[in-house]
């Protein structure tokens, strides 16, 4: 799996910036999915639209997710890891946010998006040392929506990071 960095090429607010953290403060990793049809197989046109939509309609400083799976499995870096960025309220000081192009309560992620997701997951919970136990979808933070979606099974995710 290869990770296209972006994070220098998404619009940004002209002035707000998320504040920072140490890279021992993250504890977890949220998922979510886009419940949007995606604009490109690759997904890069769809963080630069995330992007806009956080910063014009939410009034936040950039895109609010860490990372983004397109449909094809593309995985591109959108912020840094030191930085709090806003994708699950409570849970942004101490989690990365993956958020994985469609809308996965009409159906699951296609296999290759699956694939790159749980690839880069289990890069993430080695490199922070965050227990697969750890690994939440949006709805478990807990969040008045389904995100990741009804159709994404997060037992079965969370087995396969951990190769079982």
């Amino acid at each position: 799996m290869q990770i296209i960095d972006v994070v220098d090429r998404l619009p940004r607010h002209p002035s707000r910036r998320y504040a920072s953290r140490p890279p021992g403060s993250i504890k977890q990793i949220v998922m979510h999915h886009s419940a949007t049809r995606p604009l490109s197989v690759d997904g890069l046109a769809d963080a630069e639209a995330f992007a806009r939509y956080h910063i014009q309609d939410r009034g936040w400083p950039g895109i609010g997710y860490d990372y983004v799976v397109g449909a094809n499995g593309t995985v591109y870096k959108t912020n840094r890891n030191d930085v709090v960025n806003y994708h699950a309220g409570n849970a942004n000081r101490i989690s990365l946010g993956i958020c994985l192009v469609g809308n996965f309560d009409l159906g699951g992620p296609p296999a290759p998006q699956w694939q790159s997701a749980v690839a880069l997951v289990r890069e993430l919970v080695t490199a922070y040392r965050i227990p697969v136990q750890r690994v939440i979808g949006h709805r478990e933070v807990p969040a008045a929506k389904s995100c990741p979606g009804r159709q994404f099974d997060m037992i079965r995710f969370r087995r396969e990071v951990i190769g079982k």
